[in-house]
């Protein structure tokens, strides 16, 4: 499936975007394929793995508490912020509080943007598992992700977004 190119250097500066998906949909992947130049990217994943010293996803979520991979996002978000930088932050936020929690952390002049990305037929989730099953080391029980799914919750204008898109 194609999805939707945008100019992120067309945003006015510094910017935060939120990508906005359950697993699977693709958050990742869309965002390796940004420029990424003078942009830094917070990726709850990929803290996780760095903390845990490896690349086994599987492991590195039983083993580290989520205290510890939180706390290392909100040193990332505040030093990021204290530089004036654009920021992606790569995570599900899947829920509104989440977002308007980490959208209020960037401050007026930030100018922020939620990239929010449709979910593919379960088909097409189930093919995506087994090939990160396979190169990640990374699995999510159909189960779970039906729920988390479920746990989508659509933006409010509360939430403090200058710019919706779905990719």
């Amino acid at each position: 499936c194609k999805m939707k190119r945008i100019d992120i250097r067309k945003f006015k500066q510094p910017f935060v975007i939120l990508t906005i998906a359950p697993p699977l949909c693709g958050k990742s992947t869309y965002v390796s394929k940004l420029d990424l130049s003078n942009i830094i990217v917070i990726s709850r994943d990929a803290i996780m793995l760095e903390l845990h010293g490896n690349d086994n996803y599987d492991e590195a979520y039983d083993k580290l508490s989520p205290k510890e991979v939180n706390e290392e996002m909100h040193n990332r978000i505040n030093a990021a912020k204290k530089a004036n930088k654009n920021v992606i932050i790569d995570m599900m936020n899947l829920s509104s509080k989440r977002r308007k929690g980490t959208l209020q952390q960037f401050g007026k002049k930030y100018y922020k943007v939620g990239l929010v990305f449709d979910v593919p037929n379960m088909k097409v989730l189930k093919e995506r598992n087994e090939k990160r099953k396979t190169l990640e080391n990374k699995n999510i029980s159909m189960e779970l992700l039906e729920s988390l799914i479920g746990d989508y919750k659509p933006i409010v204008p509360e939430e403090g977004f200058d710019k919706i898109i779905t990719i």
